[in-house]
């Protein structure tokens, strides 16, 4: 899997690009209405769910498709496309759609990043990434009464968090695979 993931490093900083740009976007119109959240929010879950199932299935040569990345990516698109198709539901619901989504894309990331642990010894950033993730879903569940516009600020700052994080998880990617395709191609000493 780590050999996929670094083949498609690109893919990962897009997820990072696209979670920065929500997130800015959402920080940035301080007025956002709960309507215009959901909206954001479907656009983000579902261009971060299909730049996580290209990274997957991008490149079969490397072997056995990703599954539990597929899952993550097929789950975004779903929260997605169900964000766009329900913008009026406000309150509880919306927020548990968000906060189970974020939970399920955390374990699914800590997941990988445990099954990476075997491989990689530095893949504390999609640990970090995953636990962030798990996190803000609990957090949204319990305080589910809390205003629009703290949620608002709170989605936001996971955003760009997580932003951050998969391009750093990305670029650590690519660099382990120029060392591991670099020492390949390296000849044997005589």
């Amino acid at each position: 899997m780590v050999e996929l993931l670094s083949r498609n490093w690109g893919w990962i900083v897009v997820r990072g690009v696209v979670a920065i740009l929500f997130g800015a976007v959402v920080m940035l119109s301080a007025a956002t209405s709960l309507d215009l959240l959901v909206v954001l929010f479907g656009a983000y879950a579902l261009a971060d769910g299909i730049a996580m199932i290209i990274a997957a299935a991008a490149d079969r040569r490397a072997g056995p498709i990703a599954l539990e990345l597929v899952l993550g990516g097929l789950l975004g698109v779903f929260f997605g496309i169900a964000a766009f198709f329900m913008p009026r539901i406000i309150g509880f619901v919306v927020l548990a759609f968000i906060a189970a989504w974020a939970v399920v894309m955390g374990v699914s990331e800590i997941v990988a990043a445990f099954r990476l642990r075997k491989v990689i010894a530095d893949e504390w950033a999609l640990l970090l990434i995953g636990f962030a993730s798990a996190a803000f879903g609990v957090i949204l569940l319990i305080t589910p009464a809390a205003g629009a516009m703290a949620i608002a600020a709170l989605i936001s700052s996971f955003a760009l968090i997580a932003g951050v994080l998969q391009i750093v998880f990305g670029v650590r990617l690519r660099n382990w695979g120029r060392r591991v395709r670099k020492a390949a191609a390296a000849p044997f000493p005589a």
